[in-house]
């Protein structure tokens, strides 16, 4: 139901989220039984951080549209979904940097715990320019050699990576042989004051894998 010229105007992570979405949603409603009426009351909540495709359109000099503020904002990243299917509960765009889609996680499954029903957690991050990857490279944020090696000692810095998720969180939809993954307990926490704003703190992750744990 999107005409062509907003789609032309649309940021791709709107588009793959959309797939994604109805994707995650026909599996949900054979997997966990949830039907149409069932997912009305379900929040969006959308891990996403880049506004790459904007600094394009003004790149390029797209012709002025009114598609061009919802086509870029992250606001309507979550409200586009909530929009298109139909979903009456939170619509939340998540940006925490690398952990927003995780964050999403964690307060997805909040909202699941305190009113029930159902929720989407999704994430989506493409790089559509040269230059953020070359400005991660001067701050010295990417690994040597191109390879994660996350909460090892070796870590030298990060990869990026380019994806698109989506999960349904439903309490206690979960059924044998469905494939359906269990959220034992989640938990976010910041690094406070650390060697630098950007460097990662030892004693903070440590503080929230214990509380993710305590709250499984």
């Amino acid at each position: 139901g999107t005409s062509s010229a907003e789609a032309a105007l649309m940021d791709p992570q709107q588009r793959l989220l959309l797939q994604v979405a109805w994707e995650a949603l026909q599996g949900a409603s054979g997997a966990a039984g949830l039907t149409e009426g069932a997912l009305q009351g379900a929040g969006a909540y959308v891990g996403v951080q880049q506004m790459e495709y904007n600094h394009l359109m003004v790149r390029h000099r797209a012709a002025h549209s009114p598609w061009m503020a919802t086509g870029v904002a992250l606001s309507v990243v979550a409200g586009r979904l909530s929009y298109t299917y139909g979903l009456r509960g939170e619509a939340v765009s998540v940006d925490t940097a690398c952990s927003a889609s995780l964050v999403g996680l964690h307060l997805a499954g909040q909202g699941v715990r305190l009113r029930g029903g159902s929720c989407l957690n999704a994430g989506v991050n493409l790089t559509l320019l040269g230059e953020s990857t070359r400005v991660a490279q001067l701050a010295g944020m990417l690994s040597g050699d191109a390879r994660c090696k996350t909460l090892d000692a070796a870590a030298d810095g990060y990869v990026r990576g380019e994806a698109c998720e989506c999960l349904v969180l439903c309490q206690g939809a979960q059924r044998p042989g469905s494939g359906a993954l269990l959220v034992g307990g989640t938990a976010a926490n910041q690094d406070g004051r650390a060697s630098s704003l950007t460097a990662p703190s030892g004693p903070a992750q440590q503080a929230v894998i214990a509380a993710a744990l305590g709250d499984a």
